[in-house]
């Protein structure tokens, strides 16, 4: 089975037209309707490239944002492992 060689961690933001915080300064989980508003949604992106050439690229949902906040830990513990097993439970 191959293994995973490389995590690439993305950080990018977009402006969502016509949703709003239900807090000001959270997004977590806190959006709505709000006609004319406008929120900057910050995301990553992770992509994992395997020995053999394959590669898998995923955005989470805004819900799962435990992922976004410690990128750096997770993607350590991606490498050398194989991509059919990268869920935390077995890691």
């Amino acid at each position: 089975m191959s293994l995973i060689t490389r995590v690439s961690l993305t950080a990018f933001s977009f402006e969502a037209e016509n949703l709003a915080a239900s807090a000001k300064g959270s997004s977590i989980g806190g959006l709505f309707y709000e006609k004319g508003a406008r929120t900057e949604i910050t995301k990553y992106a992770i992509r994992l490239e395997t020995e053999d050439g394959c590669i898998g690229e995923y955005v989470p949902e805004l819900g799962r944002l435990a992922f976004c906040f410690w990128p750096d830990a997770n993607a350590c513990t991606y490498a050398g492992r194989p991509p059919c097993r990268r869920t935390p439970g077995h890691l």
